[in-house]
């Protein structure tokens, strides 16, 4: 309804809860929505292919009311009732607020945006990768189209996708539809650059979640309304820093999890703490707004070749570093009384109880200290060890136990300051493995030295003794 120059929109939200409906309802599935890597990867790809005179360009535009189009079938309706001023309201329409309207509404828009999709692809063999003018994604109601081509071929496709939408009975809010080179969608400003595409996150947005987790933190117990808000809103810079999934992973887990004993529609603090604590160790070191840039170059593999290859005994760590096939830097360290300490290692050093733990240490103080090698520019980083639970903390930023959990929620702080992941996490057979070994046993009393030969020349790394401070994850939740 009008209010000065302004329009209020009120949603009709069903509480499918009171009824107990919802806890009735069986979701047979679930609907995998799009990330802003997808949209990267697709822009990057078209990037590829764009030829003289041609560019790339993004446009979104929201379908208005995605679940009012989806009709109930006659005899669901009687699931779909609410009571209103002492009425019983009836739906005939998909219902915000029940369980399975995200999902029935995302079986109509896949099959549409599959539809659309298919209206510019060129004809030919199958086995043959065509090359495309225009790409779709869409989040729930917010599809997100990448179109390449001359200045008027982008502007017809645009149309056309608009059009084919409208012809299928999608009414689309043409208010906040908008294109061009820098856009936002689902919480993300996306950019196209000379052979690049960023994903901005406004300090603005950054500060708030800072704010957020801190009061949480004070808190000793939390209502699950402001918990459920306050990951969503975390989700999406989880769409652009990966690194966040399996710490918000933890918290979608604990607000699904059976009652604690907390207060009626609340839950304990302690639950999600780690999360929380990570959570704020990584927003504390951002200053501004959060970018990441994601190159051309780098999609097609012409960038530097990082490699990175590590290995542990109980009596130290060791690895070296390899740029394009050229191995330019190694360290052996024996196993400091710091680290020990906060990886809870103290008692099992020397001895092979400890082994897994170490070797997590070992690949952490490696990508910390060639930091500067992989995260300040786009390059091809590998990741070796012959330690299988290493490799899965790496690939994953999961583990079992304290000790590589700890490593995981360090490692996790670094790899958000890069814009990808490693792009290979590679099992190394320990015989081949020999140089990394011999470096970790470098301290291992009564057993002489040697040098490999292949670091003849090759300068070591200067580390210094870690201290508490090193241990940024630590240092928030003590």
């Amino acid at each position: 309804m009008p209010s000065g120059s302004k329009r209020v929109k009120r949603r009709i939200i069903l509480d499918s809860k009171e009824s107990r409906v919802k806890l009735a309802t069986t979701v047979p599935y679930k609907c995998t929505l799009p990330r802003v890597f997808d949209v990267v990867n697709g822009a990057l790809e078209m990037m590829a292919d764009a030829v003289d005179g041609e560019d790339i360009e993004l446009m979104v535009a929201d379908v208005s009311d995605a679940f009012w189009l989806v009709p109930l079938a006659h005899s669901e309706r009687r699931f779909f009732c609410a009571r209103l001023r002492g009425r019983l309201l009836s739906y005939n329409r998909i219902a915000q607020g029940s369980r399975t309207a995200p999902l029935a509404w995302s079986v109509i828009a896949s099959c549409a945006t599959r539809a659309i999709q298919g209206t510019f692809v060129a004809s030919g063999s199958a086995r043959v990768r065509h090359t495309q003018r225009v790409r779709l994604n869409c989040y729930v109601d917010d599809p997100i189209v990448i179109v390449r081509g001359t200045p008027s071929q982008r502007k017809n496709d645009l149309i056309l996708c608009l059009l084919i939408w409208l012809v299928l009975g999608f009414p689309m809010s043409f208010p906040k539809a908008h294109s061009g080179k820098s856009l936002a969608w689902i919480g993300v400003q996306l950019t196209i650059g000379p052979g690049c595409i960023s994903a901005e996150i406004t300090a603005e947005r950054l500060a708030e979640l800072l704010c957020a987790t801190e009061r949480f933190l004070q808190l000793n117990v939390l209502p699950l309304r402001d918990v459920r808000s306050f990951v969503g809103q975390c989700q999406h810079v989880a769409n652009t820093i990966t690194v966040w999934r399996p710490f918000l992973a933890d918290i979608w887990a604990a607000l699904g999890a059976e009652p604690s004993g907390a207060p009626a529609n609340c839950m304990w603090q302690r639950q999600i703490s780690t999360a929380l604590h990570w959570l704020r160790a990584f927003l504390r070191r951002q200053r501004g707004s959060l970018k990441r840039v994601w190159t051309l170059s780098a999609y097609l593999g012409s960038a530097s070749q990082v490699l990175i290859t590590a290995d542990a005994s109980p009596f130290g760590t060791g690895a070296w570093l390899s740029i394009n096939g050229c191995i330019v830097s190694w360290f052996s360290l024996p196993i400091f009384k710091i680290d020990a300490e906060v990886l809870r290692i103290t008692e099992s050093l020397g001895s092979c109880e400890c082994q897994q733990t170490v070797e997590c240490l070992a690949l952490l103080q490696a990508l910390r200290l060639w930091k500067t090698s992989w995260a300040a520019v786009r390059v091809q980083l590998i990741v070796r060890s012959d330690n299988v639970t290493a490799l899965f903390m790496a690939a994953y930023l999961k583990g079992r136990g304290h000790g590589v959990r700890t490593v995981a929620r360090e490692l996790a702080l670094d790899l958000g300051d890069g814009s990808f992941a490693p792009d290979l996490v590679v099992h190394l057979p320990g015989v081949d493995n020999d140089i990394a070994d011999a470096l970790s046993r470098r301290f291992q009393p009564n057993k002489a030295f040697t040098l490999p030969a292949a670091l003849s020349g090759v300068p070591e790394a200067v580390v210094p003794e870690t201290s508490i401070l090193w241990w940024e994850t630590f240092q928030c939740a003590n």
